[in-house]
C-alpha cells in the first residue's frame, strides 16, 4: 500500500498525519502554549493608582468682598426660610413666593451668589427638593427650575 501524500502548511511547517487543516494546527498549538503558561505560577500584576491632582489654591477674598458677603448670606438665609414656610403651607398654586424668587434671581444676576453661599445657606438644597418640581405650578415652578439650572 502507498501512503497518501502529505504536504506542508503555507508557512513551511510540515503537516501532521492527523489530517487536520493548518488553521486548527495553529489554534491547537496556541492553546497548548497558553495552557502551559497558565500552569506556571506568575505574580499578580497590580495596577498603580493614578497620580493625585494638585488642587489650585483658592484665591482669598478681599476685605470688601467679605464685608459684602455677610449681608448677602444673611439675606439668602432669610429667603430660604421663606421658601421653607411656603413649601410647608403646601399650596403649589400660591404665587406669594414670587417676590422672594425674584430677589434671589436679582442677587444671582448681580453675581453676588457663589457656591459657598448656596452651601452655607442651604438655599440650593431647598430649591432642589421634589416639592418645587412636583407640587409647585406655573411661574413658581419655572423660576425655581431656572435657578437650579443656573447653579
Amino acid at each position: 500500500q502507498v501512503a497518501p501524500a502529505v504536504f506542508g502548511s503555507a508557512d513551511g511547517a510540515p503537516a501532521d498525519d492527523s489530517g487536520e487543516s493548518s488553521d486548527s494546527d495553529s489554534s491547537s498549538s496556541s492553546s497548548s502554549s497558553s495552557s502551559s503558561s497558565a500552569s506556571e505560577p506568575s505574580a499578580p500584576k497590580r495596577k498603580t493608582p493614578p497620580p493625585r491632582k494638585q488642587r489650585a489654591a483658592r484665591p482669598q477674598a478681599s476685605k470688601e468682598e467679605r464685608a459684602m458677603r455677610v449681608p448677602v448670606t444673611a439675606r439668602l438665609s432669610q429667603l430660604r426660610i421663606e421658601l421653607e414656610r411656603h413649601r410647608g403651607r403646601g399650596d403649589g398654586r400660591d404665587k406669594g413666593i414670587l417676590p422672594a424668587l425674584a430677589e434671589i434671581e436679582d442677587l444671582d444676576n448681580q453675581g453676588l451668589i457663589d457656591q459657598r453661599m448656596l452651601r452655607e445657606t442651604r438655599l440650593l438644597t431647598e430649591l432642589n427638593r421634589a416639592w418645587w418640581r412636583r407640587e409647585s405650578h406655573g411661574v413658581v415652578a419655572r423660576r425655581s427650575a431656572t435657578l437650579l439650572l443656573r447653579w
